[in-house]
């Protein structure tokens, strides 16, 4: 059995309660504009799997993520003034910055010596 890795993030609400939670993203829903998440913590009174826009979740560092360019590479940090990540793409040194909208997040896990997913 393999388990799928967990894809974590935070996220980002003008509700106080729900600011700053952990979830781990499981999926794009079908027509690709939300993400489906499941919060780490319950919260009493919601669902524990709820549907949230890629925008209000910062990604933790070394999710994975395909670039505009189709390119596979790594989150290394995101810059909440700007709201863009840096992103290290797999085989170069430099970071390069995307908005969330510009980067498709990966729920796979990455096989860094062949660049492909596993």
């Amino acid at each position: 059995n393999i388990i799928p890795p967990q894809t974590k993030a935070r996220l980002i609400s003008d509700i106080p309660a729900l600011n700053g939670k952990e979830v781990n993203a499981v999926r794009y829903t079908k027509d690709g504009k939300k993400l489906i998440v499941d919060f780490l913590e319950p919260i009493p009174n919601k669902p524990n799997r709820v549907k949230i826009p890629p925008d209000q979740l910062v990604f933790g560092l070394q999710t994975i993520v395909m670039t505009p360019g189709k390119k596979f590479g790594m989150i290394s940090s995101f810059d909440m003034e700007t709201k863009k990540y840096s992103v290290m793409p797999l085989g170069k040194m430099a970071t390069e910055r995307y908005k969330q909208n510009e980067l498709v997040i990966l729920f796979q896990a990455l096989d860094t010596q062949k660049g492909a997913l596993v």
